[in-house]
């Protein structure tokens, strides 16, 4: 009897759950199903009809937002590509070009409602001001406190972070001891130059350190990182590589060196006066047997090939300083140089990162500019070689000195009156 009831209670269940499903199905509306793409203005027009709360434009901007974040995030990840993402940049009301920006001078990453200071520029205000590891949690605008985790999702932190005409911000900043305080920075014009060149107490040897790779885009305002090495280059050779060259050598410092604009190293791009040639066409003679490097998109028939045509080689010797943070565009130099140069690279293995990216800009909303960083392709060496299958040959060397210490992060209690930052320099 038992058994029986439970049958029957059994069978209940399933008749109620097909009823109830079925006038569900009566009740919720009819979504056309076809094109994705529609479903964002699908979901939301029918929210502005029904839901309890009303969307105001802030509200919709911002889960675009979201969703084309959320959208490119499933797409990497499916194919385990960490570079390709949707970039936010804010906004100044002073052009910003490849070698010096106006800022704070700080580098940062979003965690969950703060902005983590990532990096200081010692050059800028901020230095000393804020250490790597703080998180900035709000802002004080005309003696209001703005606090991030009180945002709707309306609002987004970065375009508190835009200068605009202001002299200075003040940020409400979270020390790695929980205590918060407010700290002013001067918005200030900060170079970071793509090109640097010191002087070396052997005067046999001339050194040059480049810090990333900028396209050229307009000869008075972002010359290219191209442009800077030859005249660099030039005013070495003038001075110390070209007499007696057989005993002098060049060191191409590309420690820490992320990559950057590969028209940087060939063929880069010309005003309509001057040819500008990329760093690697400075460097190296043509090779008759195969390409200095290649570019390999999804479809291959849309390779590109490098060639050289310049003619001899250098008569000085050079050598290549590279470390685990020498990355894309960066181990294309040092490989070519190894490859096609026979110059021996120093230091450590690189990143080992094969592929090369694209960006196209979105779109502005509200002082920051959102855009798509993609991968567009992989690159080889050596013929048919990539770096992360075949790492680039390095004499391994153990680097000393306060420069290859680790950028600083604090780990327990000191005070600025007993350690200056200034003394990492």
């Amino acid at each position: 009897m038992v058994g029986k009831k439970l049958g029957i209670l059994f069978l209940a269940a399933v008749i109620l759950a097909f009823l109830t499903g079925y006038f569900a199905k009566d009740l919720m509306p009819a979504f056309q199903s076809g094109n994705t793409s529609d479903s964002f203005d699908l979901i939301t027009d029918y929210l502005i009809d029904n839901y309890y709360y009303t969307l105001d434009d802030e509200a919709i901007d911002q889960a675009y937002i979201d969703s084309l974040y959320q959208m490119v995030a499933t797409y990497a990840k499916t194919y385990n590509d960490p570079y390709t993402r949707i970039y936010a940049i804010p906004q100044t009301a002073v052009v910003r070009y490849d070698e010096v920006y106006i800022g704070m001078g700080i580098s940062i990453e979003v965690v969950d409602q703060a902005l983590k200071i990532v990096d200081v520029n010692k050059d800028s205000d901020a230095f000393t001001k804020v250490i790597p590891g703080d998180l900035i949690i709000g802002v004080v605008i005309y003696e209001e406190e703005v606090l991030f985790a009180e945002l709707s999702q309306s609002e987004d932190m970065l375009t508190y972070l835009t200068p605009n005409d202001l002299s200075s911000l003040t940020l409400l900043i979270q020390t790695q001891d929980q205590e918060v305080i407010e700290v002013e920075i001067l918005i200030s014009e900060i170079e970071t130059p793509s090109v640097e060149t010191i002087t070396i107490d052997d005067p046999s040897i001339a050194y040059i350190k480049i810090n990333q790779f900028n396209a050229f885009m307009d000869a008075t305002y972002s010359p290219g990182t191209s442009f800077l090495f030859k005249q660099t280059l030039s005013a070495l050779e003038t001075s110390t590589l070209l007499e007696n060259p057989e005993t002098k050598t060049l060191i191409i410092d590309l420690r820490d060196n992320p990559g950057g604009a590969l028209t940087a190293l060939h063929n880069a791009y010309a005003d309509q006066d001057i040819h500008i040639p990329g760093i690697i066409q400075e460097l190296l003679p043509r090779s008759l047997e195969k390409p200095i490097f290649s570019m390999v998109p999804r479809d291959e028939s849309l390779t590109r090939t490098f060639n050289n045509t310049r003619l001899e080689k250098k008569p000085y010797d050079i050598r290549v300083l590279v470390n685990e943070y020498s990355a894309s565009a960066s181990e294309v130099l040092a490989a070519t140089l190894f490859t096609n140069g026979g110059y021996t690279v120093y230091g450590q293995p690189t990143y080992g990162k094969n592929v090369y990216q694209s960006s196209v800009s979105l779109f502005n909303y509200k002082g920051v500019e959102y855009g798509l960083t993609y991968t567009e392709g992989k690159w080889f060496y050596d013929g048919d070689k990539n770096v992360f299958d075949n790492p680039i040959p390095v004499v391994e060397i153990n680097q000393e000195g306060l420069l290859t210490l680790d950028i600083p992060m604090y780990s327990g209690e000191f005070a600025l009156d007993d350690v200056s930052l200034s003394l990492m320099t």
